[in-house]
This record gives C-alpha cells, structure tokens and sequence, in this order.
C-alpha cells in the first residue's frame, strides 16, 4: 500500500472504531428477527471485519463504509434470509439494499449461547460501496 493508501486506511479504520465502539457497542443492539433479542456488539465482530489481515485494505474500507446500514439492517429486518449450523456454531444472514447499497449482515452463536454480530459485507463492488459511502449525509 502507498503512502496515500496507508492514510486514507488509517483514517478509515480511526472513524470506524470510533462508531463502532462509541456508537453501537454501548447501545443494545435489539433484533426485530429474533423478537427483539439483543445481539451482541463485541470486539470479536470488530476483528473479523476489520484485522483480519488477509483481507485486503480496500475491502476492509469497504466494510466500514456500511458500518451504519450493517446496524439499521441489523435493528430493522423483521426476517433473516439463511440459518445454518456448523458444529456447534450457528449463522443467521441478513441481506437487504440499505440505502442503495446490498448489505450482508452475519450473526454468530456458540454453544447455543448468546448471538453476536460476527461480520459485515457489502455485497456491491467494493469501489461503489467506497462512492456511494461517502457520498450519504
């Protein structure tokens, strides 16, 4: 990555923190698809989407860009689209157009015990999640 690179990165990851740990993690997080159950806002959610360094920096810019519609998604579906179980972990996806933008939202259980986000996607091209993005007020 390029200087240029690195400070844009940088200051991403700064603003998303700041959203993501002052906004959303203080604040239950209630469910409409699970009937209103809170969902666990946890800094392994925040890992996954954001240190996982085999993702690359553009992606990673990509997924904080839809931090906000991930959590209106998150509160407002009334339904999720898929459920899994592998072992003795469950998935349940949300997707839905946020604001013009196709957000994949994952939801983690262990052991049958309490759920918590476990990722974020954007399931545009990553250059239209950057422009559109940015471009909201």
């Amino acid at each position: 990555m390029n200087k240029l690179g690195q400070k844009i990165f940088d200051y991403a990851v700064k603003e998303g923190k700041q959203f993501y740990f002052e906004n959303w993690v203080p604040k239950d997080c209630r469910c409409r698809a699970f009937d209103d159950e809170i969902v666990g806002i946890t800094r392994e959610g925040w890992e996954h989407v954001v240190e996982d360094t085999r993702r690359h920096w553009l992606d990673i810019i990509a997924r904080i860009a839809i931090f906000e519609r991930a959590k209106k998604l998150l509160e407002e579906a009334e339904h999720f689209q898929k459920h899994k179980e592998v072992g003795d972990r469950e998935y349940w996806i949300f997707e839905a157009e946020i604001e013009e933008i196709v957000v994949r939202v994952v939801v983690r259980s262990i052991n049958k015990g309490p759920k918590h986000l476990y990722s974020i996607i954007p399931k545009s091209s990553v250059a239209g999640v950057v422009k559109r993005g940015t471009n909201k007020k």
